[in-house]
């Protein structure tokens, strides 16, 4: 009988010891397809749970890191490098901000599996809106990705830096300070004598000018009454003319009286 019965007792042993086996492998299962990226729960989609700052939230510190929570293992071994390609963050006018994704080692820190942050590589400026983008090819343990675009909007605490004036110029600056300073007693002096010994010398230029021109037609008329008078040459050519106009009158006249006395001889 006390065989019999430790037979049975051993066999009940077993049969407990395999329904506790059962039960802790249908409790990892479950586990599993409650999503965390253990290498089951394919019918659970990728999904981003949480997010610090939150979708559209206000005054956030210019360096403060962005911390993302999803539902699955997206820092498995052998798909961080390509999931650190997924995130970039860009300004409103759609310029690229310099990030470092930032995945813990799932091996040593298992809680951490499913965190992931991005630390900005410069200080943002305050004020100033941003946007946290997450590409839908994210991927986690078990082969499940995001599917679709995933982006988180918030705005910077401070007002925006108004841009320095420009550097004033060294024409500008003296204009400005020619505007403001009041002419003193000195600078009214200084000019009023300037003026004057402008228009005296001005005057002085003048009669001198005037001088200059007088004498030069002085000494034209000088030359003038220097020079010897000339005939004019038509003066001279008419007394030329009458005289051979004369003699050819006699000349005429002495051959008509030598042919009218050769007639009266004959």
């Amino acid at each position: 009988m006390n065989i019999r019965f430790g037979k049975r007792s051993s066999i009940l042993s077993i049969a407990i010891l395999l329904l506790l086996s059962c039960f802790l492998m249908a409790a990892s299962g479950f586990a599993e397809d409650a999503g965390d990226g253990s290498g089951g729960g394919q019918g659970v989609p990728l999904e981003l749970v949480s997010s610090i700052p939150a979708d559209g939230q206000k005054n956030v510190a210019v360096n403060q890191d962005i911390k993302l929570t999803f539902n699955k293992n997206v820092i498995y071994l052998s798909i961080r490098e390509d999931n650190k390609k997924c995130f970039s963050l860009l300004t409103a006018d759609g310029s690229k901000v310099p990030i470092e994704v930032i995945m813990a080692d799932d091996q040593i820190n298992p809680e951490e599996k499913r965190n992931i942050s991005i630390h900005p590589l410069q200080v943002l400026k305050p004020g100033t809106a941003y946007a946290v983008k997450i590409s839908p090819t994210l991927q986690a343990k078990n082969g499940t990705s995001l599917g679709r675009e995933v982006t988180i909007n918030f705005v910077t605490a401070g007002t925006v830096p108004k841009p320095a004036p420009a550097a004033p110029t060294g024409e500008t600056v003296a204009k400005e300070e020619a505007i403001k300073a009041p002419p003193t007693a000195e600078k009214s002096e200084v000019t009023n004598t300037v003026t004057e010994e402008q228009k005296a010398s001005g005057v002085e230029k003048t009669s001198l000018e005037e001088d200059k021109v007088k004498q030069g037609q002085e000494k034209e008329v000088a030359t003038e009454e220097k020079l010897p008078v000339k005939d004019n040459p038509q003066d001279e050519k008419k007394p030329n003319r009458t005289y051979a106009i004369i003699a050819g009158l006699v000349l005429v006249a002495g051959a008509g009286y030598l042919q009218a006395r050769k007639r009266r001889q004959k």
